[in-house]
């Protein structure tokens, strides 16, 4: 799950319980870029302790050399294109991550849907595009 469905759980309802519900079920793991992007909102070193505690007990796909090479295998794709820049370096790492480990990314951010073109992964929003802020 990425960091932009994480973000509005507190302020939708409908996230939260998705979430809920995925979370009770096994069904949410996350990777260091996603955590890293969570504990960089934290407003203290207490918010951050505390949200760094929460993101522990769910479970993490690994971010290794092979995961590093597919992201950038997917920039070439991308670049061939003329779309290199059009995404996040955070958001390629997530989605080779993902992919790597047989995943679907669960997001509100267009760039998954770029990359999912050149890449074929499953992505899915986590409400429909464009629905909330």
């Amino acid at each position: 799950m990425d960091k932009s469905a994480f973000a509005r759980i507190a302020s939708n309802s409908v996230i939260r319980s998705t979430v809920a519900d995925l979370v009770i079920a096994g069904r949410v793991a996350t990777c260091a870029v996603i955590d890293l992007e969570i504990l960089y909102s934290a407003r203290s070193a207490s918010a951050f302790h505390e949200i760094r505690r929460e993101l522990s007990m769910i479970p993490k796909a690994p971010i290794n050399q092979d995961v590093c090479e597919r992201a950038m295998e997917i920039q070439y794709a991308l670049s061939r294109k003329s779309m290199h820049r059009s995404v996040t370096l955070p958001d390629l790492l997530i989605a080779a991550c993902a992919e790597m480990a047989g995943l679907i990314v669960l997001h509100y951010d267009k760039d998954f849907d770029v990359i999912s073109e050149i890449t074929k992964q499953e992505t899915r929003w986590i409400m429909p595009r464009g629905s909330i802020n």
